[in-house]
């Protein structure tokens, strides 16, 4: 999960289809990597707002 969360925030939110299968095969599923985009997006919305 921190592997994947690294690559949303390096990669300006973009991560290939091996990065999302990587995180998958570590046991994660669809909802954790929606609850990443929801964490990072809320991040950029609060920084915004400063």
């Amino acid at each position: 999960m921190h592997e994947t969360t690294l690559a949303l925030t390096r990669n300006l939110e973009v991560i290939s289809e091996e990065e999302i299968q990587a995180l998958y095969s570590g046991g994660y599923t669809q909802q954790t990597l929606l609850d990443i985009i929801l964490g990072l997006s809320q991040k950029v919305i609060s920084i915004q707002n400063i």
